[in-house]
Parts: structure tokens; C-alpha cells; sequence
């Protein structure tokens, strides 16, 4: 074997021009049909849609989905991890209820944030736990249902810090490098878009070997429309049940944001036996908290 100059070159090829008979002859029997199409259009009476009358609220319908789900706000995250916050002891940190909120309170009134005038809406969480397994258990319970990136993070640094003490005195193998390790030739963006974009041109020729009858077609389309109807409420009755369960506490106020921090403060917490605890609260004008106070039983 001896090195040669790299000449990158087409691939493929072969299988693209294996698909040129179909191919060119694609237009013109499209153009046919269209033509035999507009033959018979308006010969048989045809119902455009049963259906359009009783279907006439859908639009409105979603118009409130995106009322309900698309409405902007602010949240902020209060946990023992943050700098000047937690309160630190070694390679931990610990931060009551009590100070989580009181924290969480100082940050509605700091000059630095901008909040939205006129009177604001807050649904604040509370998670924790008096140890860094309880406080694990607890976000788990809580992400299961309704995942929230900030409090996924806290999860993995608690449940790090819960086996610290004995994952400390594991020192695992070392890896022989460099590394070998499984490779799909579509990982390489060059080869993905040779799959994608020779796939569609196969596509289409694979759509002109079909045979079957534009009736038995018809009622194929039938039947995977009443799957996908299947499949989505299958799916909606899966999510509303996946909304279930119990974790920390959870209130919701209206005020500016000095009437909101007042509100907190007055709120009282969990014991402060939790040395361990985050606080996270959605802002915003109080329609627009409509979906989390629904999630959350308030």
C-alpha cells in the first residue's frame, strides 16, 4: 500500500442514474393525469367536507390552546448551588425553605430586574428534603411530571453530593486512548445529506412501483386518518394521567413585586428542619400564569 493525494468525488451515482427511467418520465405522466383530472371535475357531485360545519369552533378552540400555552413570563430559580446563596460547608451547601424564599422575595425587588408594570400574578414551588436523598426524591417526584431544566440540574448536583462521601474513594479504570468507538457513516453531515437527498429521489421512484388501485389508496388514507385520530387522543389521555401525583408545596399571589415579596414573607414555609431546598416562581400578568396555576391545582 503506498499514500495517494485525498480526491473527494460523487457517490451514489450508480443508484441515481438506476432511477432515471422512472424518473424522466415522471413529469409527463404527471401532466396526463392532471389533464384527466380536470376531465371529469364537476361530472360527479362531490361533498368537499361533512364535517366543515361541525368543525366551525376549531379555529377559536385554537386561538385559547394558544392563549392557554404561548404566553411569555419570567421565572427565577433560588437553590443552595448559587453563589452567595447556599450556605456553603466543605464540598456542600445547604439552604432552608425559609432563606430560599426569603431570597427568592429580595430578587422581586432588585433594581437590576425589570418586571412587567401593573399588577403581576407569581406560582411559586417549593421543593425539599432534609437530606441530599430526600431532597433527590422529592425533585424526582416533582420532574417525573413536569420537568423544569433548572431543577433537573439541581437533581443531578444533590444526587452527586448524596454519594459523595463514598464516590470520593472509588478511583474507576482508565481508558486506553485513543478511544474506539461505534460510528454510523450518517453521523458525517456529507453522508447524511447523500441518505436525505438521494432517499427523496428513491422515494419517488418507489412511489411509481405501487399498483394499487386509486380506491384501495382512498381507503388506506381512510384508515391511517382514523389511526392518527386513534393515536393523538390515546396520546392527549396519556398526558392528562401522566398529571398526577404530590410534591413540595405551592402558592400563588397577585401584587406588584414589592406586594409579592410582602406575600411570601408572610407566607410562612416548611420547617426549616429542610436544610435543603429550592424555590422557583413563574411572573407574569395573571392571565398569563392561567396554565400553571391549572397544572398545578391551584
Amino acid at each position: 500500500m503506498s499514500w495517494q493525494s485525498l480526491t473527494f468525488s460523487p457517490i451514489g451515482e450508480n443508484i441515481h442514474d438506476g432511477l432515471l427511467p422512472v424518473l424522466s418520465q415522471a413529469a409527463g405522466e404527471l401532466a396526463g393525469s392532471k389533464g384527466r383530472l380536470s376531465s371529469i371535475s364537476g361530472v360527479v357531485p362531490v361533498a368537499k367536507n361533512p364535517l366543515s360545519s361541525s368543525a366551525a369552533t376549531v379555529a377559536a378552540l385554537r386561538t385559547q390552546l394558544t392563549d392557554l400555552v404561548t404566553r411569555y413570563g419570567q421565572c427565577v430559580c433560588v437553590h443552595p448551588y448559587l453563589h452567595t446563596v447556599g450556605h456553603r460547608r466543605g464540598e456542600y451547601s445547604y439552604l432552608t425553605p425559609n432563606d430560599a424564599l426569603k431570597q427568592l422575595g429580595n430578587k422581586l425587588i432588585d433594581a437590576e430586574e425589570t418586571f412587567p408594570s401593573g399588577k403581576l400574578g407569581a406560582v411559586v414551588v417549593v421543593l425539599y428534603g432534609a437530606t441530599h436523598s430526600a431532597f433527590v426524591e422529592q425533585l424526582e417526584t416533582f420532574l417525573q411530571v413536569f420537568p423544569v431544566t433548572e431543577l433537573q440540574k439541581i437533581q443531578r448536583r444533590a444526587n452527586g453530593l448524596s454519594s459523595l462521601e463514598t464516590d470520593k474513594f472509588f478511583i474507576p479504570a482508565a481508558r486506553s486512548w485513543p478511544e474506539v468507538v461505534q460510528r454510523d457513516p450518517r453521523q458525517h453531515n456529507s453522508l447524511r445529506d447523500v441518505d436525505t437527498t438521494l432517499g427523496q429521489l428513491v422515494a419517488i421512484g418507489e412511489g411509481y412501483n405501487e399498483t394499487t388501485a386509486p380506491e384501495a389508496q382512498l381507503a388506506a388514507l381512510i384508515d391511517k386518518k382514523t389511526a392518527t385520530i386513534q393515536a393523538a387522543e390515546q396520546a392527549w389521555q396519556n398526558l392528562t394521567t401522566s398529571l398526577a401525583g404530590e410534591a413540595g408545596k405551592v402558592m400563588y399571589c397577585e401584587g406588584s413585586p414589592a406586594g409579592l415579596r410582602s406575600e411570601l414573607f408572610k407566607s410562612g414555609s416548611p420547617s426549616s428542619v429542610y436544610k435543603l431546598s429550592a424555590a422557583i416562581s413563574w411572573i407574569a400578568q395573571p392571565a398569563q400564569l392561567t396554565v400553571f396555576k391549572k397544572v398545578f391545582g391551584l
